[in-house]
């Protein structure tokens, strides 16, 4: 049995062509009102970094946060959004942005179906949302994750060290 066939390779194309369809992003984008309502915190601001998230298959943009809304914002955050099949959004650098985020599993996340929209076509959500409060000043919450990583390089170079320090004694 031949792997690369032309059979087995045209199957193989026109499955990966129907996974494009049937995984395309399909949402109605959320109005004002209930743009605000599902959101876990609002801001708009400007984007000044845009990287790629291999852990979620999307890309990690960072904003210097002007004003926010329902939460009080750092100076500077980071969003998470799919890539642009998977209802994501393709952000521009030096761009400013109404940004409606959820919070799912403490990774903040947006969409092309929250309502998140360049601010210059944000007027009737901005109308929805009222008068926006100062990011604060404080350093951004990053949650456990360094706390966790910074244990464990801790524990290997003791338990490498403990490994050495034995082997040397024998």
């Amino acid at each position: 049995m031949q792997l690369f066939s032309i059979k087995n390779v045209l199957i193989l194309a026109f499955f990966l062509i129907l996974h494009t369809f049937l995984f395309a992003c399909d949402c109605e984008i959320a109005s004002p009102t209930k743009a605000k309502e599902n959101a876990t915190f609002v801001f708009s601001g400007k984007v000044i970094e845009i990287n790629g998230n291999w852990m979620s298959g999307g890309m990690k943009i960072g904003f210097l946060v002007a004003k926010s809304w329902k939460k009080e914002c750092p100076q500077y955050i980071i969003i998470n959004t799919p890539f642009h099949r998977n209802c994501g959004l393709d952000f521009e650098m030096n761009k400013e942005y109404l940004v409606y985020v959820n919070k799912k599993y403490n990774t903040p996340k947006t969409d092309t179906c929250s309502g998140t929209r360049v601010l210059a076509d944000a007027n009737e959500y901005l109308a929805t949302l009222g008068e926006g409060i100062a990011p604060s000043e404080k350093a951004p919450n990053l949650g456990s994750f360094p706390y966790i990583v910074g244990g464990l390089a801790v524990f290997s170079v003791l338990f490498v060290g403990f490994v050495v320090l034995r082997k040397r004694k024998k």
